[in-house]
């Protein structure tokens, strides 16, 4: 190549080409490197740009000076933000190295200057919109991922990871490892569905539960689409989880309190239709015999007040599911403290609960259920003594009415006698 070509090729270039000795002066530069750095070829030094800098600005020039003072061999594409004489600012990539002539005389650093600003701004927008991505799924819980299948990758936004109480580092990014983070009874059904999207629609839909490292049990609302080729081959899937604990938690309690309102409504009108006690607990044990959540089991009677417990026939207890036997120990201590007392089921999952029945404070009879629960909460314990309230009144009404016919009978004794007395 001749001497003339080159310094076409030189002078043409879109890159600017700066050859800078250790000290900072300046050997040469093209007509691109004096546009980029807003500087004549004359006034196009280190100190210059130096001055021209800010304060990390400054900072990088001067260890880059030092650099070239102890033979640094140099290096590609440092990012770097030039200020110019005239206000305005140009990134630029920056890769430098030392330059020798034919006769391997060291000449200096030879800088090329391309510039970035366009790739560097699109850079930022896309660095901007990430974070407000992730700020979006912050806000939503809501994470994203994808599994490209070739590779068998799956790879999780960093809000996924926070939902699920993971690091990077903890987890398989592989499709099996996805599907081990879910609960372990879901996991058949949830694999069913992702199989079922792969050969159907190429969608799916589903809520499930996950465990955390934590032991954390969390509700996911999962939602994803399947990638294909040309062929209809499967490619990548695409997926979001978004963490909907709380929103479980306010429809569970919401159905928990209309199935309270509507047991007690039921309770309500077995009291109300009954004119005995026995009459009203029959219609109130079918009536929590026909909830999943109760199942009643025993009724207990003292036949004189220090005399023992015994069990009441009444209407036989479902068979399926299962309820407990009657536990004489509780009912003993139910009735000796005047409390509602709970205990440990056989039933995994299920509790014992004894409820007094009072008439003036005095306890008359004592209610035994069986519970889909280990532990009462305020709402359920409110809900009991509500319902003893309305059963300790039919008592009352029925007892009243006894005395009320009693009193007749002995009115109308009386009068008989009377009659007899006044006949003689």
């Amino acid at each position: 190549m001749d001497d003339a070509l080159a310094r076409h090729l030189v002078a043409a270039s879109r890159d600017g080409l700066w050859l800078v000795t250790p000290d900072g002066t300046t050997v040469y530069a093209n007509e691109r490197a004096e546009e980029l750095s807003g500087h004549a070829r004359d006034e196009l030094t280190l100190a210059a740009l130096r001055e021209l800098s800010d304060p990390q600005g400054k900072l990088d020039l001067d260890a880059h000076l030092l650099e070239m003072r102890n033979d640094h061999p140099g290096r590609e594409n440092d990012e770097v933000l030039l200020h110019r004489p005239d206000g305005s600012r140009v990134w630029i990539l920056v890769s430098w190295s030392r330059a020798h002539d034919d006769d391997g005389r060291f000449l200096g650093y030879l800088h090329r200057l391309t510039e970035y600003t366009e790739r560097r701004e699109l850079l930022d927008r896309l660095s901007m919109r990430e974070k407000e991505l992730e700020s979006a799924q912050r806000i939503a819980r809501l994470g994203s991922w994808t599994w490209e299948v070739a590779t068998d990758t799956v790879s999780w936004s960093p809000e996924l990871f926070s939902i699920y109480g993971l690091t990077p580092d903890d987890f398989d990014s592989t499709y099996a490892g996805f599907l081990a983070r879910m609960h372990p009874d879901e996991r058949e059904q949830i694999a069913a569905k992702i199989e079922r999207a792969i050969e159907g629609d190429g969608e799916y839909e589903y809520e499930s539960r996950i465990l955390t490292p934590q032991g954390t049990t969390r509700w996911l609302r999962s939602r994803g689409v399947i990638d294909r080729d040309g062929t209809g081959g499967l490619v990548a899937m695409h997926g979001t989880c978004q963490d909907i604990t709380a929103l479980r938690a306010v429809s569970e309690a919401a159905d928990a309190a209309t199935t309270r309102l509507r047991l007690l409504h039921e309770m309500a009108e077995a009291s109300n239709q009954s004119t005995t006690l026995l009459e009203a607990l029959t219609r109130a044990g079918r009536a929590l015999d026909e909830s999943s959540d109760w199942n009643s089991t025993a009724l207990w009677v003292r036949s004189r007040r220090d005399g023992d417990l015994r069990l009441v026939d009444g209407p036989a207890p479902p068979t399926t599911p299962p309820v407990a036997p009657p536990d004489l120990a509780l009912a003993e201590a139910c009735w000796a403290s005047g409390e509602l007392t709970t205990a440990a089921s056989g039933s995994p999952g299920h509790a014992i609960v004894c409820l007094p029945i009072r008439i003036e404070g005095r306890v008359i009879c004592v209610v035994q259920m069986e519970a889909a629960t280990t532990e009462l909460d305020e709402a359920t314990r409110e809900l009991l003594l509500q319902v003893a309230g309305q059963l300790g009144r039919v008592a009352e009404r029925e007892n009243i009415a006894t005395e009320l016919s009693e009193a007749r009978d002995e009115a109308m004794e009386a009068s008989a006698q009377k009659t007899a007395f006044l006949a003689t």
